[in-house]
Formats: C-alpha cells, sequence, structure tokens
C-alpha cells in the first residue's frame, strides 16, 4: 500500500507535524502490526524524528 502526503510550508524554516496525517492512513487502511516508512524525495525538505516539545522548536 502506498499513500501521500502533500506538505505545502509558508516559511523558509518550519517544522510541519504530520504525526497525525500518517496515523490516519494507518487507521484507513485497517493496519494493525507492521511498519510506516515515511520517504521524503525533494532535497530541500527533510524528516526529523522528534518529541514535539517547545524548546526543540525555540532552538
Amino acid at each position: 500500500m502506498i499513500s501521500e502526503i502533500n506538505v505545502s510550508s509558508r516559511e523558509k524554516y518550519q517544522l510541519i507535524d504530520i504525526t497525525d496525517e500518517a496515523e490516519k492512513i494507518v487507521k484507513e487502511n485497517g493496519v494493525k502490526d507492521g511498519l510506516v516508512l515515511v520517504f521524503e524525495p525533494h532535497s530541500t525538505a527533510g524528516i526529523l524524528l522528534t518529541e514535539n516539545e517547545k524548546g526543540l522548536k525555540e532552538d
């Protein structure tokens, strides 16, 4: 199964939390066990796995 989440940024540097969207896709497809691969193919963006905390955003 392949699904897509489209995201547009509004600032030069921006953290965008896609957790809710990813969880929705997993639930809609009835996945109970397994892995989720999040892939970002563009060179000017990246994926950061961390807790969504205020201190991280301020740094």
